[in-house]
């Protein structure tokens, strides 16, 4: 198809122009958007940038984790503190701590107040929980306070402990996330080998039927499972273990004499004993 002379010098301006505002457009965004990055041995300067905003929040609103600060301050101390900074400028910050060899859990989690609601605090819980994974973390818990996070919790997959029992924390909303793969409670009897749990004492669940019960899988030739339980518990809840229906262990759980197998408030088995 011919063009006349005209209409083609008017294309190549259009275009010229197009590429010029393009040009341009990557120069703004190169120049405006700032550099967001994660830390889990931020220097002191940032630990004091955070006490400061967080200082100037509760002085204009009473809010935010000023009122913990010495568990901020023991936490930067501890290096269980990850910060996610905008331009090496902290504008958000987590704690935790691991309270067994498999189990953490987040102490405070906050974000500077003008960079809420644009998914900061879901980038840096996540970082931590790979962090976590990688240290062998299997499971974290934490406190909804205020219980305005809740629903952030929530949204990051975090669910209740067992209702049934009044056993856990009762002044906050107690939530936990287990965050490997673990093996899956089921009602089915096709199985050779069955751990049970029941959610009380030996003597109050006699005639009753378990409230999980898991069917063992291991890896070929040895007792070590394909993945792992991992469950709240107490340790004064009952625990079966049975192989062809023949009762093997039975007894609570702090009595269940196969190695450690209560990391704070979780039943963590990976292995079982061999028989005889």
């Amino acid at each position: 198809m011919l063009f006349p002379e005209g209409l083609k010098l008017n294309v190549r301006q259009i275009i010229t122009q197009m590429l010029h505002s393009l040009i341009i457009f990557r120069i703004f965004i190169k120049f405006t958007m700032k550099e967001t990055a994660f830390s889990f041995a931020p220097p002191k300067d940032q630990l004091d940038e955070i006490e400061r905003w967080l200082i100037e929040e509760d002085n204009l609103t009473g809010e935010g984790f000023y009122c913990n600060w010495e568990i901020i301050a023991s936490s930067f101390d501890k290096k269980n503190i990850a910060t996610i900074s905008e331009d090496n400028n902290p504008i958000g910050f987590i704690t935790w701590r691991t309270n067994s060899s498999f189990t953490s859990i987040i102490e405070i989690a906050e974000i500077k107040p003008n960079y809420r609601k644009k998914g900061l605090g879901k980038q840096l819980v996540s970082k931590l929980i790979e962090k976590l994974v990688s240290e062998d973390i299997c499971v974290i818990s934490l406190q909804c306070a205020p219980s305005s996070s809740e629903p952030i919790w929530r949204q990051l997959g975090f669910i209740d402990f067992p209702k049934n029992k009044d056993i856990w924390n009762r002044s906050n909303v107690e939530l936990y996330k287990i965050v490997v793969p673990q093996l899956e409670s089921q009602n089915s009897n096709n199985s050779d080998e069955f751990v049970e749990l029941w959610d009380d004492e030996p003597y109050c669940t006699n005639e009753s039927n378990s409230t999980w019960k898991w069917k063992l899988i291991f890896k070929e030739g040895t007792k070590e499972l394909e993945r792992p339980i991992i469950h709240p518990c107490h340790y004064d809840w009952r625990i079966k273990w049975s192989i062809n229906n023949v009762k093997i262990k039975d007894d609570k759980v702090k009595y269940f004499d196969m190695g450690e197998i209560m990391f704070g408030k979780f039943l963590i088995i990976k292995n079982m004993p061999n028989i005889g």
